[in-house]
């Protein structure tokens, strides 16, 4: 993400650090899409709520999350996390996560305690994506400005995709 300047809906917010980055875009004015790699802090969870906070002003909110290459996260990122799926549970209609990691897994256990079961962890990539063609079925239009090696997964020119068309 560029400092100082407004999020864009099109190319989405990239904030990344030494050990691990998060990007999230909005799919459709209802549903938001996470990508999560490495080590994430706590103070980019502010930043990457954005679209998601914003679609929630409107109504309901669809959230997607690839976190397959997601493996630890600063201790204040779980709290948050809680804190704000405790706040918006009622306006989610749904939210998909994969978790790649153990220590992932047991942070969605923990947000699922306090936030009645608000996210639904998945095991693979791949089940992410094909919930996603069905849901949102113009994704690969979206993509069109994110970060190449991030939506080739939704645009069709990854592996991963292929297998699930």
């Amino acid at each position: 993400m560029t400092t100082g300047r407004q999020p864009n809906e099109r190319e989405g917010i990239l904030v990344t650090g030494a050990m691990g980055r998060i990007f999230t875009a909005k799919l459709a004015p209802d549903a938001v899409y996470f990508y999560f790699e490495g080590h994430i802090e706590e103070e980019w969870f502010e930043s990457t709520m954005t679209f998601a906070n914003d679609v929630l002003r409107s109504g309901a909110a669809r959230l997607y999350g690839d976190g397959g290459k997601w493996k630890t996260y600063a201790s204040g990122y779980r709290g948050a996390w809680t804190t704000w799926f405790t706040k918006n549970r009622a306006k989610l209609t749904h939210t998909y996560l994969v978790a790649g990691s153990p220590v992932i897994r047991m942070g969605i256990q923990v947000v699922n305690l306090f936030a009645t079961n608000a996210i639904h962890a998945l095991a693979k990539s791949d089940e992410l994506y094909r919930i996603m063609k069905k849901d949102v079925p113009r994704m690969r239009e979206v993509a069109a400005e994110w970060p190449a090696e991030i939506a080739t997964h939704i645009r069709g020119t990854g592996a991963l995709y292929r297998t699930i068309v």
